[in-house]
């Protein structure tokens, strides 16, 4: 492999800072996310048990006297405020009564149906009594609509706060070409030079960070003992002419 194939060492710590930005990032977004959105479904959960057993508490009465009109009027006054998919009232035979679907649209039929089937499994079921008899039950289905859009937001944070670190990021590349990778690139130039040109006068200037402060000390003292064994070899030489 060729020099001009190998990585510099700018690419090589712009991807590396890069990589542990891409990663920083995306596990924090990754766990506020699951962790936002877990304490949202155990929230929309105790709510959609209180709404079931206040559904209850309203239409027992309607499915009682059977009047099924009061039963959907009593469903889209409380289900229909809140986050709930489908409603069904069944009789004290299990067979349904009414079936309440909400007519507000959430989103693509194919995404809430996916989510919901993952989010909520399972119906909340509340029965119903009326002067302590069991008349039937209720059964809600919520949907996902609240978080898909607490997931939404996040990954919108997500890319926003990645566009930010890849920013940053160039920033950081800047200070590194010129506080690292300039001074390395000087000490080649300089180490060309008495390669090809001879010139063992010029040296290596501080910059300021301690290790490469170090390395020149140590490449200047090197030079220089090149220099004066160089200076030794012509003197050699000049002196065993005739």
């Amino acid at each position: 492999m060729s020099s001009s194939d190998l990585p510099t060492i700018r690419q090589v710590l712009a991807r590396v800072h890069l990589q542990l930005i891409v990663f920083a990032v995306l596990l924090a977004a990754t766990s506020v996310t699951l962790s936002g959105g877990l304490v949202i479904h155990n929230y929309a959960r105790r709510n959609l048990d209180l709404m079931a057993r206040t559904l209850a508490y309203t239409i027992a009465p309607s499915v009682a006297f059977g009047d099924q009109r009061a039963v959907v009027d009593g469903i889209a006054m409380v289900a229909g405020v809140g986050e709930v998919q489908q409603v069904e009232v069944l009789d004290r035979a299990g067979r349904i009564l009414v079936r309440w679907q909400n007519p507000r649209p959430a989103g693509p039929a194919w995404l809430m149906g996916a989510s919901s089937w993952l989010l909520w499994p399972r119906s909340t079921v509340v029965p119903m009594a009326q002067d302590g008899n069991p008349i039937g039950e209720v059964r809600i289905t919520g949907n996902s609509e609240g978080l898909l859009r607490f997931g939404l937001a996040g990954l919108i944070i997500a890319l926003s706060s990645l566009a930010l670190a890849m920013i940053a990021a160039g920033l950081l590349a800047r200070r590194l070409q010129s506080h690292v990778i300039g001074p390395l690139e000087h000490v080649a130039e300089v180490a060309q030079a008495i390669h090809t040109q001879r010139s063992y006068d010029q040296r290596v200037q501080e910059v300021g960070v301690a290790e490469i402060d170090r390395f020149r000390h140590h490449f200047n003292a090197l030079i220089e003992e090149w220099k004066g064994w160089q200076s030794l070899r012509r003197r050699d030489g000049s002196d065993c002419e005739p």
